[in-house]
């Protein structure tokens, strides 16, 4: 699929094996400052063991391996998963230095959004490092909000970004954190007695 604000840029959905034997060589050329824990590795053969049964107990959920390419060079990419009737989660995305500032990252969300709204997912959510600015700025312009934060073993503070693809799900979220007061359809639904018709 063409990126239109880019032209000679395309994604491409690819199989799992493919995609991340492209991806796993780049991770150290985009993550190779980060200060990560790595929980994989320090596990026991059990607890890797365990942690494989329960991935496979939860059947096949949907996947989406996106590869961005200039012509036939990569250039980035984005994965994620569904994790339950509702959500999915976009785990990892980035954007080669050689092809960075020039809004392809965005434009790149801005497809992500498409598909997975036309999949049926109502939430599309990921997490960050607090200060990972080249991520949280382009998702909150594009939509995203924040919906949490924690600290994790492995990466440390997190805000959680959540974008919602029902728009009075998304007008409840500002109800919700205080930034508005319900209007006449939000209302109407909460069962409020002063709803009126807009």
């Amino acid at each position: 699929m063409k990126l239109e604000s880019h032209p000679g840029y395309t994604l491409r959905e690819l199989p799992r094996e493919k995609f991340f034997a492209m991806v796993n060589p780049q991770l150290s050329r985009v993550f190779g400052e980060s200060f990560r824990f790595p929980v994989r590795e320090i596990l026991t053969e059990k607890e890797r063991s365990n942690a494989k049964r329960l991935q496979d107990s939860m059947g096949e959920p949907y996947r989406l391996n996106l590869a961005l390419f200039k012509g036939d060079e990569f250039a980035g990419w984005s994965f994620g998963w569904q994790q339950d009737s509702e959500s999915y989660y976009m785990t990892n995305s980035a954007i080669l230095p050689k092809h960075q500032g020039h809004g392809l990252y965005t434009a790149m969300l801005g497809k992500i959004i498409e598909i997975l709204t036309r999949k049926g997912f109502q939430i599309i959510f990921s997490r960050h490092s607090a200060t990972n600015n080249a991520i949280l700025v382009p998702k909150l312009k594009s939509g995203f909000i924040i919906g949490a934060m924690d600290i994790s073993d492995g990466f440390g503070l997190l805000i959680h970004l959540r974008y919602y693809t029902n728009p009075l799900r998304r007008r409840m979220m500002d109800v919700r954190s205080g930034e508005s007061r319900p209007d006449a359809r939000l209302r109407q639904i909460l069962g409020l007695e002063d709803a009126s018709p807009e």
